[in-house]
C-alpha cells in the first residue's frame, strides 16, 4: 500500500509540474473573437505608438517617479528602467525565468528589489537589484499567490503569501521568519491597500471568503460575493473618487466591486471565456473631464493576444483593440491638470504609449 501511495504522489507531484509548465508555454491560436489584430471600436480616437522595446519578458508591473523621471519596469524575465522618453538607462537579467513579478520599493532613493508572486508547486521568490534570488518563501501544499514590501515600516522587506491546499494565508519577515499565519482555506490571491477611512494598511485576499485584514493578519471583514472571486487586481473607478476597488474578471465580463461585494460597475469584454488576469487604471483624457478607465486584459494560456479597453465614467466602451502580445500591466503618466495623461500598456517584448 506504501508503494502505490508513493506512486500516486509521485505522479501528482510531476502533473502538478507539467501543468505549472503548461500554464508559461506560448499558445499561439486564438479564440475567433480575437483572432484579427485591429481597433475594434475607437478608431482614431487615440495614437499610438511604440514607447520603446523590452527585454524583460511578460512585464508585469511598471512604476515612475516623475522627480527623477524613471519608470522601472520588471517581467518574467528581468526588469529595467527607462527615462520619460522611453530611452533605455539601465537592465538587469534574472537568473531564470519567472511567471508574474511586482516591483518591490525597498526604500525611498534605493530603487527597486522584485518578487515572483509563486505559481502553485513554484514558490514565492525575492530578487534582488542584481537579479539574484536572496529569499524563497516557506512552500506550504502550494503558493498560490505573494506580495511584499516595507508593510510595518521597519526598512526590512516583508512578504504575504497566500496559499493552496488549507494553509492560508502567512506574514514573513527577512530570513522566513513567521510574523503570523491564518487559516482561510485555498487562498487564491492577495493584494494590500492602504484604508481611506482609517489610513492604515490593510491586506485583502480570496479563498473560503472575500477577506481583508489588518496589518496584524486580524480580519476586519469578510463576505460571499454572489459571484465566486479567485483572481483580481486592485483599481480606482473614476466614478468612486479616490477609493479603492477590486477588478475582477468572470465569465460574463469584468465586474469593479467593492470590499463588502457589491458591484459598483460590470464592464463588457471582447472574449470573457477565458479571461486570467485584468489591470485598470483611470485616466484623464481632457482637460476638466471626467476620467476615463482604461483595462488590459489577459486570456488565460494565450501568449499572443490580449485586449486593451478604455471606457467613458458611465461604463461604455469607447475604445477596444485587440494587441499582438500578452499584455498585463498598465501605468498613467502624469501631466499638468491643462494637459490630458499618457497610458503605457506593457507587453512580452513591446510598451505602447496611446
Amino acid at each position: 500500500m506504501k508503494y502505490f501511495s508513493c506512486i500516486i504522489t509521485i505522479s501528482l507531484f510531476f502533473c502538478c509540474l507539467f501543468l505549472s509548465g503548461a500554464a508559461r508555454s506560448s499558445v499561439t491560436v486564438p479564440p475567433d473573437s480575437l483572432e484579427t489584430l485591429n481597433v475594434v471600436v475607437g478608431d482614431g480616437l487615440f495614437h499610438r505608438d511604440v514607447f520603446s522595446t523590452s527585454d524583460c519578458g511578460v512585464i508585469s508591473d511598471m512604476a515612475v517617479d516623475v522627480s527623477s523621471g524613471k519608470i522601472n519596469v520588471v517581467g518574467s524575465h528581468g526588469a529595467a528602467v527607462y527615462d520619460l522618453n522611453g530611452h533605455l538607462r539601465s537592465s538587469v537579467k534574472f537568473s531564470q525565468e519567472y511567471g508574474r513579478t511586482l516591483l518591490v520599493l525597498i526604500g525611498k532613493g534605493r530603487g527597486y528589489e522584485y518578487l515572483f508572486r509563486g505559481e502553485w508547486v513554484t514558490p514565492s521568490v525575492l530578487i534582488d537589484s542584481s537579479g539574484k534570488a536572496i529569499w524563497i518563501a516557506p512552500e506550504g501544499d502550494g503558493v498560490d499567490d505573494a506580495i511584499a514590501g516595507d508593510f510595518l515600516g521597519n526598512g526590512r522587506i516583508q512578504e504575504v503569501v497566500s496559499y493552496n491546499g488549507g494553509t492560508g494565508v502567512a506574514m514573513y519577515s527577512s530570513g522566513k521568519l513567521s510574523i503570523w499565519k491564518k487559516d482561510d482555506g485555498d487562498a487564491w490571491h492577495v493584494e494590500t491597500f492602504i484604508d481611506e477611512k482609517t489610513k492604515k494598511r490593510c491586506f485583502v485576499n480570496t479563498g473560503r471568503h472575500l477577506t481583508v485584514r489588518d496589518i496584524g493578519g486580524k480580519t476586519l471583514s469578510a463576505v460571499d460575493p454572489k459571484t465566486y472571486v479567485s483572481t483580481f487586481s486592485l483599481c480606482r473607478w473614476p466614478k468612486k473618487t479616490s477609493h479603492v476597488q477590486l477588478l475582477v474578471p468572470t465569465k460574463n465580463g469584468i465586474e469593479v466591486m467593492g470590499f463588502d461585494g457589491n458591484v459598483i460597475a460590470q464592464l463588457t469584454s471582447l472574449d470573457a471565456s477565458a479571461l486570467r488576469y485584468v489591470t485598470g487604471k483611470a485616466i484623464r483624457l481632457a482637460p476638466g473631464k471626467p476620467d476615463y478607465f482604461a483595462v488590459v486584459e489577459c486570456q488565460d494560456m494565450l501568449s499572443n493576444r490580449s485586449v486593451l479597453q478604455i471606457f467613458d465614467p458611465s461604463g461604455k466602451p469607447v475604445y477596444e483593440e485587440i494587441l499582438p502580445e500578452n499584455a498585463n500591466s498598465l501605468l498613467v503618466l502624469p501631466a499638468p491638470a491643462s494637459k490630458p495623461e499618457t497610458l503605457l500598456v506593457g507587453g512580452t517584448k513591446t510598451i505602447w504609449r496611446y
